[in-house]
């Protein structure tokens, strides 16, 4: 072998090695502290398997913070009920790192989404026909639609302040 080729070998060891070991390594707690609820704690292992630890816990904040009804996950029923608010679907996958953050950030904001408008979590690996309806290549993608659920605008990847800067 040549030393150009030993080379690449090493290097791919040593960045494969620095990733199992931060991902094996990693542990935090991520507090949430909801006026209305008590502190949810949500352990963070590593980014491909803790989406259901955050699902669960986050699903169970959003749950009891639906009352201001601005954060939702995808039902048919649910898009019916808030026609008359701006709308806005969030293409999340529970395997995908800047949505995990995207979902947290908005779960921890909830105030900072307007009044006037609801954000549809949907689930990018299963609404496959919705992703087929707005174009959708690749998940952390935003489209805001009309009442009639023709798109206004569609965008990729940030979080509050990237929504409250594309709703129109």
């Amino acid at each position: 072998m040549s030393n150009k080729t030993v080379m690449v070998i090493i290097v791919i060891l040593v960045a494969g090695g620095l990733v199992w070991v931060a991902s094996s390594n990693t542990s935090e707690t991520i507090n949430n502290d909801n006026s209305n609820t008590a502190n949810t704690s949500v352990n963070v292992n590593s980014v491909n398997n803790n989406e259901s630890n955050i699902n669960e816990n986050s699903n169970a904040v959003m749950a009891e913070d639906n009352s201001a009804g601005r954060y939702i996950d995808y039902s048919e029923s649910a898009v019916a009920q808030t026609k008359s608010k701006k709308q806005v679907l969030f293409f999340h996958a529970g395997w995908c790192p800047t949505c995990i953050a995207a979902n947290i950030e908005f779960n921890e904001n909830l105030d900072g989404i307007p009044n006037d408008a609801v954000l549809v979590k949907t689930d990018y690996d299963s609404q496959t026909e919705l992703k087929k309806k707005y174009g959708i290549t690749y998940q952390h993608t935003f489209v805001q639609i009309d009442e009639s659920g023709d798109e206004i605008t569609k965008w990729n990847g940030g979080g509050i302040d990237e929504l409250t800067s594309n709703i129109k």
